[in-house]
């Protein structure tokens, strides 16, 4: 019996989606979905994010503020349809990828919640042309926004060809955006935990200065909301997690870096510095 039982037990942790786990030295992410609710249209899931911290200790890395364009479509779409296509009547909210949403502190590990890091403008309407008939196509209900986001996430949720969804990353946060995804389009959520600490590298004359971020002993987690539609919605078995990694640009130059973890905010802090005297020189 004890034999069948260990068997069992084996065999449910090898068919656990290993797509939905991810892990190196450090930490040890998972993520499980839950449906909570259909409707006659959609399928409504619990996403759970939960970040193990493997070593027992306090970890901390820095992040960095980086100015992303984004494109805000006035025209929204409704995940209830029937069919593949989008029905733009149904008035929701903006299909822009939200900044990170304001907070304030949190209990363990240290962490300070900061205000509102997503620093948005809007640039006016912004033409779309493609060739149609020798004509340009201007899309008026395009408006283009910048934002100043702190790269502080760990992981990534994602799925090359997407079907139509909503995801909505801090349900509980009365302010924070949704991300919308068309079929076919890519599926690529970066998952930002409330995770900082109150050291700041002041590098810059303003407010966008790297921040040293921790992970507690007792590891992070999170609560999200997926929305899809019922009949051709999204297969969440397909969704995948990866780990985040730093970007840096320099001329034509693209290099894409591990994130580093240290025992320490003074050794991350070092660490940092010295990285960028680095990538100053070689780049």
């Amino acid at each position: 019996m004890n034999f069948i039982f260990i068997s069992f037990f084996i065999l449910g942790i090898s068919l656990q989606n290993q797509n939905h786990i991810v892990e190196n030295e450090y930490i040890r992410v998972n993520v499980t979905f839950k449906l909570i609710e259909q409707t006659k249209k959609k399928n409504i899931y619990d996403v759970d994010f939960l970040v193990q911290n493997k070593v027992n200790e306090p970890l901390y890395y820095v992040s960095r503020y980086t100015k992303s364009e984004s494109v805000n479509n006035q025209n929204n779409f409704d995940i209830n349809s029937n069919n593949d296509n989008i029905d733009d009547s149904d008035l929701i909210e903006s299909s822009a990828p939200p900044p990170l949403s304001s907070s304030a502190y949190v209990d363990s590990g240290g962490a300070k919640k900061v205000d509102d890091t997503g620093s948005s403008q809007r640039g006016g309407r912004r033409k779309i042309s493609e060739q149609k008939n020798d004509k340009e196509v201007i899309d008026k209900n395009d408006i283009i926004e910048y934002n100043y986001n702190l790269g502080n996430e760990l992981f990534e949720l994602y799925l090359k060809e997407s079907r139509t969804s909503k995801f909505t990353l801090n349900p509980s946060k009365s302010s924070e955006k949704s991300y919308y995804f068309r079929n076919n389009e890519e599926f690529n959520v970066k998952i930002r935990f409330d995770n900082l600490t109150e050291n700041v590298i002041d590098i810059n004359n303003g407010n966008y200065n790297p921040v040293v971020c921790v992970i507690p002993i007792d590891g992070l987690s999170l609560k999200s909301i997926l929305e899809t539609n019922k009949k051709n919605g999204l297969d969440v078995e397909k969704l995948s997690l990866g780990f985040s990694k730093d970007t840096y640009y320099s001329n034509k130059i693209k290099l894409q870096l591990d994130k580093n973890f240290h025992l320490s905010i003074e050794e991350a802090i070092k660490k940092y510095n010295e990285l960028q005297k680095i990538l100053k020189d070689s780049l």
